[in-house]
C-alpha cells in the first residue's frame, strides 16, 4: 500500500484536535527563543519569585518552556497522545482543563522550589489522572491507556526525586496527578447528577 495514502487520513484525522496543535506550537516557541538566544531569551516565561496581580499570567508560562529536544519532544509526544483523548470530545473542555491543571501544577512546584522550572510534564501528569480515573471508574473506553506508558510515567515520580535521572519538576508532576484525578472525580459527579 502507498504511504501517502495513509498519511492523508491521519494530517486530515488532526484537524479536529486545534487545541492540541495550538499548544504543541506555542512549546516550540520558547525552545527556538532559548536555542537561538539563551536562557535571557525566555527570562519573562519563568514564574516570578513573587507572584502579583500585575504577573499573574505567568503562571501558565512555564507549561511552554522546554530546555533540550529530548525534553520538549517528550513531552509533546505524551501531550498528544493524551490530550487528544479529551479534545476528541470537545476543545473547550481541553482549554479548561490545561488552564486549570497548569496552574495548579505549576504553583505546586513553584511554591515548593522556587521559579527554576518548566515544561508540560504536570498537564500530562493530570491527562493521566483523569484518563486513568475515567478509564478505570467510569469504564470509558476511549480513555484507555497504554500500560506500558502508565507504568513508566509513575515510574518517574519517586525516580525524579532521587536525580538518578536528572532534575524534574516532582512536585508539578505530583500536583497534575492530583488535580487530574480531582477534575476526574468531580467530572464524574457532575455526570451523575444530571
Amino acid at each position: 500500500m502507498n504511504n501517502k495514502f495513509l498519511i492523508k487520513p491521519f494530517l486530515m484525522q488532526q484537524l479536529r484536535y486545534p487545541a492540541t496543535w495550538l499548544v504543541i506550537a506555542v512549546c516550540c516557541i520558547p525552545f527556538l527563543l532559548l536555542t537561538l538566544g539563551g536562557l535571557e531569551a525566555i527570562a519573562t516565561w519563568f514564574m516570578p519569585s513573587q507572584l502579583q496581580l500585575n504577573n499573574l499570567w505567568q503562571i501558565w508560562t512555564p507549561t511552554f518552556v522546554h530546555y533540550t529536544p529530548l525534553h520538549l519532544f517528550s513531552n509533546l509526544a505524551i501531550w498528544w497522545l493524551l490530550a487528544t483523548k479529551i479534545e476528541h470530545e470537545s476543545s473547550r473542555n481541553l482549554i479548561l482543563f490545561f488552564v486549570v491543571s497548569a496552574a495548579f501544577s505549576n504553583l505546586c512546584q513553584w511554591l515548593v522550589t522556587g521559579s527554576e522550572f518548566g515544561g508540560l510534564s504536570g498537564v500530562n501528569y493530570a491527562l493521566l489522572g483523569y484518563l486513568l480515573i475515567g478509564e478505570k471508574v467510569a469504564g470509558i473506553k476511549r480513555y484507555h491507556l497504554d500500560p506500558v506508558l502508565v507504568i513508566l510515567l509513575l515510574v518517574l515520580i519517586p525516580l525524579g526525586f532521587t536525580e538518578l535521572i536528572g532534575r524534574y519538576a516532582n512536585y508539578a508532576h505530583l500536583g497534575g496527578l492530583f488535580i487530574g484525578g480531582l477534575l476526574a472525580v468531580l467530572n464524574l459527579l457532575i455526570i451523575k447528577k444530571d
